[in-house]
């Protein structure tokens, strides 16, 4: 018999290794999003789209009076191009950014872009105002990559980081909409309106294809076992909505009351350089831009609350600098940005808190907060027109001191009702 053969592992030749494989790891949520690709270009990339959306909002103001001409439409009339543009925008809101909930949104963000380019693309082969009408509400119906954007930036950031991701995207609407104060009547009046928005379909073109290929993938979401609540719902339903939404609504009352009034009151200014400090003051936007990215970081790190207060507080102060008429033009650019800053800021804050309650809802729960912002809006911007014409510009401060004061309120309503939470690194 031949003698045993020690082999280094202790096992004769004739054995096999049964080693025990290792352990599984423990378990995890899986993420949504492919984190490989988690990080700043994403984000950067969303902010860029936001912006460049709002900017089509908007682009249609400075270039009313030129379409009019071109179309021969009546001045009372010209108007209602932008409302074809803002009706669509509300469609959007209900109909496609629910979608962001069930379906991978780099792929809607790829198809809305590509679409928009379609859209603007239409818009300089127009010849009547009907069909420049339709051409700009399907420009204002996937004009909500906005909130697509932000929602999918909330998911793409660690949870410690949400309010940075949703203050960059803030950030970028912020310039967007200088944008579309400044740069479609330069071009309009060198090129004709028409280039201004051949222009802008090629950039959503190029959009488009930097979407599908720079955008993260996402794991395939699991079908719900109910239907989704849609937008209204969570309206009536969402208990942090129902907090959040009405403070969205006086915020963006304050701001389209002021940017109504501004234009109103310009023009009917006995000074004649007073309507040409429009687009000067156009440039506070670059205050609301350092504010969001500002109050990301702030509410990160814990003191949601004492941005939304300091907002108020903000705002209040801007009315009463507004108010004052021996502060001239200056007190004029500073009392816009600080208010600008103020409700960008506050918007911010509440954004995160509110997309931070449901991982699952985000499109939804943006969608519906965007109802609360544009009645807000729109409240403020019907006030303006009014006071204005039976009060003057003080009327108008009043009310916008005493929405400032409400904000105040709510604020210090809302730290009330909060518990003390952790902050985070």
């Amino acid at each position: 018999m031949q003698p045993s053969v020690a082999m280094p592992n202790g096992r004769s030749p004739g054995q096999t290794s049964t080693a025990p494989p290792p352990p599984p790891p423990p378990p995890s949520a899986a993420p949504t999003v492919q984190t490989a690709a988690n990080g700043k270009r994403p984000i950067a990339l969303l902010a860029m789209l936001a912006g460049f959306s709002v900017a089509n909002l908007y682009s249609a103001q400075p270039l009313l009076n030129a379409m009019a001409q071109d179309l021969s439409l009546p001045p009372a009339w010209s108007g209602a191009v932008v409302a074809a543009t803002q009706l669509g925008y509300a469609l959007g809101l209900i109909v496609l950014v629910p979608l962001g909930d069930r379906l991978p949104r780099r792929h809607l963000l790829a198809v809305a872009a590509a679409g928009t380019a379609a859209a603007l693309a239409a818009v300089p082969w127009t010849a009547t105002a009907l069909a420049l009408g339709l051409a700009l509400a399907a420009v204002g119906v996937l004009a909500v990559a906005i909130q697509l954007s932000v929602a999918f930036a909330a998911d793409l950031a660690p949870s410690q980081r949400t309010g940075r991701a949703i203050g960059a995207v803030t950030a970028g609407v912020a310039l967007g909409v200088v944008a579309a104060r400044l740069l479609p009547g330069p071009i309009a009046a060198s090129l004709g309106w028409r280039s201004v928005y051949a222009a802008s379909a090629g950039i959503a073109a190029a959009l488009a294809g930097l979407l599908w290929w720079r955008l993260p993938g996402e794991a395939t979401r699991p079908c719900p076992s109910t239907p989704l609540p849609g937008v209204l719902a969570l309206v009536f339903n969402h208990p942090v909505l129902r907090q959040r939404g009405p403070a969205a609504t006086v915020n963006f009352a304050m701001l389209g009351l002021l940017w109504t009034a501004l234009p109103l009151a310009a023009g009917a200014a006995s000074d004649p350089q007073t309507p040409r400090t429009i687009p000067l003051i156009g440039l506070v936007g670059l205050a609301g831009a350092l504010a969001a990215t500002w109050a990301g970081r702030a509410a990160d790190s814990g003191r949601d609350h004492a941005v939304i207060t300091g907002a108020a507080l903000t705002a209040c102060g801007a009315w009463c600098l507004l108010a004052t008429p021996h502060n001239g033009i200056w007190g004029l650019i500073a009392g816009t940005a600080l208010l600008d800053a103020a409700v960008q800021a506050a918007h911010v804050t509440h954004q995160r808190s509110l997309l931070r309650t449901g991982a699952h809802a985000r499109s939804r729960l943006v969608a519906a907060y965007m109802l609360f912002y544009a009645s807000g809006t729109a409240a403020g911007a019907t006030a303006a027109t009014w006071l204005l014409a039976h009060g003057g510009w003080r009327a108008g401060c009043q009310l916008g001191l005493a929405l400032g004061l409400a904000s105040l309120a709510q604020a210090l309503w809302l730290r009330s009702k909060a518990s003390p939470a952790p902050r985070s690194a």
